[in-house]
C-alpha cells in the first residue's frame, strides 16, 4: 500500500510529497525533487505493521 508523505526537499527547501511503499523494513534510494531537479536520498523506515516510522531526505553529499 502507497502512503503519501510531505517533507522539504534538503536543497532548495520547498515542499515534497512522495509516495512510499512499507513493503522493505529499511530502504535507501534516490528521487529527484520536482522543483529543482536534484537527487534527494530518500531514507526510510517502517514499522512491522507498514507504517512509516522515519523518512529523512538528504542531499547526495550527505
Amino acid at each position: 500500500m502507497l502512503e503519501e508523505v510531505e517533507r522539504n526537499c534538503p536543497y532548495c527547501g520547498s515542499k515534497v510529497d512522495l509516495r512510499v511503499e512499507c513493503g522493505v523494513e529499511e530502504q535507501d534510494y534516490y528521487e529527484d525533487c520536482p522543483r529543482c531537479c536534484q537527487p534527494m536520498l530518500v531514507h526510510l523506515v517502517c514499522t512491522a505493521e507498514g507504517d512509516v516510522e522515519l523518512l529523512e531526505l538528504k542531499t547526495d553529499r550527505e
